[in-house]
């Protein structure tokens, strides 16, 4: 496949201009890669993620090919397993550099996002072999391996974000339930804040399992719903089951249901808030009604089409306090009840 004329043949101002575009691509990889980019949704987030491997994959290939042409090294196949393992190697310490560098440069560097770059390069160096395999002797054999190789390194670098995804649509469909506990990604829809989250048996209202939530010692923990289908127009009530756990350390606590528009201010005075005395052991039904949420922000009207969030709290705990939460849902009068 590498027929091109060895490097002291090559004309100067080629390679010059062969060094200059790659030289540019890094910089550009650079900037990608560092550039703040407003996630503002586990849609958004999942999407990001999904170019991790391809983008890697073609900076590994683009590479080989590169290599290929300045250096030619024919048929000598120990000298291709070293140039990939090189290539491979080098990309993927500069992608596992960049996610360390993000933390200070606005994004937040992840180890899954590491990894799905070196998925992404594993799947490139295939292509690449097979590129240079393609016209030997029992090719179906490359063929076969090597689109197998690629294929299943990118199923492992996007098989999160497409489930994350596929949670994300389910969200939309399940409407107006707002959250399901029987899903193993439904968890990923909340936010904790000095509290942790689990799938449990207990405090079971529907289906198989509840959440549980294990709220710190601390002024406001809190569980927040990230995940919410904006529109609530027209809803008559919000509704859901919450248990207090039968051994619980303190008798009793005040738990608090906010609703947070798009348009609120702060995280208080800007909201529907509306608190609970629960006791140990006890099974609650809550139900709010439309005209309550609506006009629960001190100064104005809550907006019901741009909602943002829903969040779960526990007033100043005394003791570690666990709740099982289930069936969370709006009722609108031409729909039943997901209750």
């Amino acid at each position: 496949m590498e027929t091109t004329a060895p490097m002291d043949r090559l004309p100067i101002v080629s390679l010059i201009r062969a060094i200059s575009v790659g030289v540019l691509v890094v910089i550009a990889v650079v900037g990608l890669l560092l550039m703040p980019v407003p996630m503002d949704s586990r849609a958004s987030s999942a999407l990001g993620d999904l170019v991790h491997a391809p983008l890697f994959g073609g900076l590994a290939l683009g590479t080989l090919v590169f290599l290929g042409r300045l250096w030619p090294i024919g048929g000598r196949s120990q000298h291709v397993w070293i140039r990939l393992l090189i290539v491979a190697t080098a990309w993927f310490l500069f992608g596992a550099t960049m996610e360390v560098v993000q933390q200070w440069a606005g994004r937040t560097g992840r180890l899954h996002d590491a990894l799905a770059n070196g998925w992404g390069i594993v799947a490139g160096c295939s292509l690449y072999v097979l590129l240079r395999q393609w016209d030997q002797p029992y090719r179906w054999r490359w063929v076969v391996g090597c689109l197998g190789l690629a294929v299943f390194a990118m199923f492992l670098a996007w098989k999160d974000p497409v489930a994350e995804l596929l949670d994300f649509a389910r969200v939309r469909t399940q409407f107006p339930r707002l959250a399901s506990f029987e899903s193993p990604r439904g968890l990923a829809r909340w936010h904790c804040d000095d509290c942790h989250v689990e799938h449990s048996t207990r405090g079971v209202t529907d289906g198989q399992q509840s959440m549980k939530v294990v709220f710190s010692v601390s002024p406001h923990p809190a569980a927040t719903l990230i995940d919410v289908p904006a529109d609530w127009s027209g809803f008559d009530t919000l509704e859901l089951d919450v248990r207090v756990d039968d051994e619980s350390a303190s008798e009793s606590f005040d738990f608090v249901l906010k609703v947070i528009d798009q348009h609120h201010a702060d995280y208080h005075a800007d909201t529907f808030r509306r608190t609970w005395r629960l006791t140990r052991g006890q099974q609650t039904h809550l139900v709010i009604h439309r005209d309550e949420v609506i006009a629960g922000p001190d100064d104005r009207d809550l907006d019901a089409s741009r909602i943002k969030f829903l969040s779960l709290q526990v007033l100043q705990p005394d003791q570690p306090t666990v709740l099982y939460v289930d069936r969370i849902g709006l009722q609108f009068d031409s729909n039943p009840s997901p209750h």
